[in-house]
């Protein structure tokens, strides 16, 4: 027999792949953590690059005089009037509207969880996970592969539920307005005096 026929080599590779196919990753159930959304909006004001670098193209093709309202929305509560593009607060209103744009809200918040919120949730995350692993049923006896891959999926779960559920990349976006329109009044910019910022639920 050449070696690729041998009978019990083939068998061999079966076997192998059969156990790998046969042992399930287990389900780790853990709850989500809260997040300390106060402390992480602090960071907000120091995250706000990619809403500084995405100003500029926020700028073409809008007319002046320039309502802002609210989400850059119409139907929505009206911020300012810019007169014109080279007012010196102009910078604040497109600042403003690259805070509307959704991947670039994201980008900011992405930053923010990664540096204000994992460190503390982590810890929490990786200790529920651990308690947890006492309910499945033959823990012990499974591969240490699989139970690498059973540990990151229930913390990319418990991490991504947590994030969720503070509704933290909103958060985010209402504390970069509430820095930019900061901003704009000290810049010179008059805010309608009836504005109030819509908070997040």
């Amino acid at each position: 027999h050449s070696p690729t026929t041998h009978p019990d080599r083939r068998r061999l590779g079966y076997d192998i792949m059969g156990l790998c196919a046969s042992v399930e990753v287990p389900d780790i159930e853990v709850e989500a953590p809260d997040v300390d959304v106060k402390k992480a909006m602090a960071d907000v004001k120091k995250s706000m690059g990619a809403i500084e670098k995405s100003k500029d193209a926020e700028k073409k093709g809008l007319k002046y005089p320039f309502t802002l309202h609210e989400f850059h929305d119409k139907e929505k509560q009206k911020i300012t009037e810019l007169p014109k593009e080279d007012e010196k607060w102009a910078d604040k209103v497109y600042e403003y509207l690259a805070a509307c744009d959704e991947k670039v809200i994201k980008s900011v918040a992405d930053t923010v969880w990664k540096n204000a919120a994992l460190p503390a949730l982590e810890p929490a995350v990786d200790k529920s996970i651990a308690e947890a692993t006492g309910n499945v049923e033959g823990w012990d006896k499974l591969p240490g592969f699989i139970k690498t891959k059973a540990k990151k999926t229930a913390k990319k779960k418990a991490l991504e539920q947590a994030r969720k559920k503070s509704k933290f990349d909103a958060r985010v976006q209402v504390k970069a307005f509430s820095i930019i329109i900061e901003g704009m009044t000290k810049a010179g910019a008059t805010i309608e005096p009836d504005y109030k910022p819509t908070e997040v639920e």
